[in-house]
């Protein structure tokens, strides 16, 4: 069950990968995912998963609100 929840913001920007190639995910920085999913996901959907540790909480909160114009990640998880 876990694991499926831990798909679920991979699984959001599945419609987003049609046009891209890479997926900038920006996650908490104790985010965790078995890279044999990952992988997975890669193949279904033809396209590469970067992650972006991007801190804690209220760390990656400004990092996003600072970089709103350019944005560092294309969906984001870990927020509450």
């Amino acid at each position: 069950m876990k694991r499926k929840i831990w798909l679920l913001p991979l699984l959001a920007v599945s419609a987003y990968l049609q046009a891209q190639t890479e997926v900038r995910l920006a996650v908490h920085k104790s985010f965790s995912l078995p890279k044999g999913l990952i992988a997975r996901f890669e193949r279904a959907n033809d396209a590469k998963v970067s992650i972006i540790q991007a801190g804690g909480a209220n760390e990656m909160l400004n990092k996003l609100i600072l970089s709103r114009a350019n944005p560092i990640a294309d969906a984001v998880y870990g927020l509450d």
